[in-house]
């Protein structure tokens, strides 16, 4: 019984989306324009990104690092 109860708050905690600041999306947004990605992509983009990371700054960091978590490479993936 203790093990479902871990397993399940390490499923919600895990799964749960983050709300990034609104100047963070903008941020994102434009830097993504101007890499030459359809505001589609971008936003497309933005969400996967939006639930594996508590910001924008946190993302930068891991993806130039090429720490992308494998969730996060394929929901990347369904953008393209």
């Amino acid at each position: 019984m203790r093990l479902l109860i871990i397993l399940i708050s390490v499923l919600v905690v895990g799964c749960q989306s983050h709300t990034w600041s609104r100047q963070n999306q903008i941020e994102f947004n434009q830097d993504c324009v101007q890499a030459d990605k359809s505001v589609e992509t971008c936003e497309c983009l933005l969400n996967c990104l939006m639930i594996e990371y508590a910001d924008y700054d946190i993302a930068i960091k891991d993806i130039q690092s090429q720490a992308v978590p494998e969730q996060l490479s394929v929901c990347v993936e369904q953008c393209k």
